[in-house]
C-alpha cells in the first residue's frame, strides 16, 4: 500500500512538472478578448468628392481600422487608424475621391499586454459617387 501511495505522489508530481512546460492545453489568465465587430454606414458629403463613415462604437475596443478600395479588382488598402475617445459614435470623412464606386470596412483594436488584438471585420458598405 505504501509503495502504491509513493508511486501515486510520484505520478501527480511529474505530471505537474510536465504540465508546466507544456503549452497544450494551457490558457492565458488575463483571457484574450477579440473586440466585437463594428457597424458602420456610409454617406457622401455635399459637394460629392467626399465619403463620411459613421462607426458605432463598441465598448472594448480601443481604436478603428479603416479599409477602402476603390474598384472591384483592387485589395483593400488601409486608409485610417482611429483612436477611440469616449464617444458613441466615430466619423471620418474620405475627401478628394472622384466619381467611382468605393467600398469600405472596418475593424475594432484593442491592446493586450503589448499586443494589438484585432476582432473581425465590419460587413463591407458600397457608396456610389456621381
Amino acid at each position: 500500500m505504501k509503495k502504491t501511495k509513493g508511486y501515486l505522489v510520484a505520478i501527480v508530481l511529474l505530471s505537474m512538472v510536465v504540465g508546466l512546460f507544456l503549452p497544450v492545453g494551457r490558457q492565458k489568465l488575463s483571457g484574450s478578448v477579440k473586440p466585437a465587430k463594428p457597424v458602420i454606414s456610409l454617406s457622401e458629403a455635399k459637394n460629392g468628392t467626399a465619403v463620411n463613415i459613421t462607426i458605432n462604437s463598441t465598448s472594448d475596443a480601443e481604436g478603428y481600422l479603416i479599409y477602402m478600395k476603390s474598384d472591384i479588382n483592387s485589395k483593400y488598402k488601409k486608409i485610417k487608424t482611429l483612436k477611440k475617445d469616449g464617444t458613441v459614435t466615430r466619423n471620418y470623412t474620405v475627401k478628394n475621391l472622384s466619381k467611382g464606386i468605393y467600398s469600405f470596412k472596418v475593424k475594432a483594436y484593442l491592446k493586450e499586454d503589448g499586443k494589438t488584438v484585432k476582432g473581425s471585420f465590419s460587413t463591407i458598405k458600397v457608396i456610389s459617387l456621381d
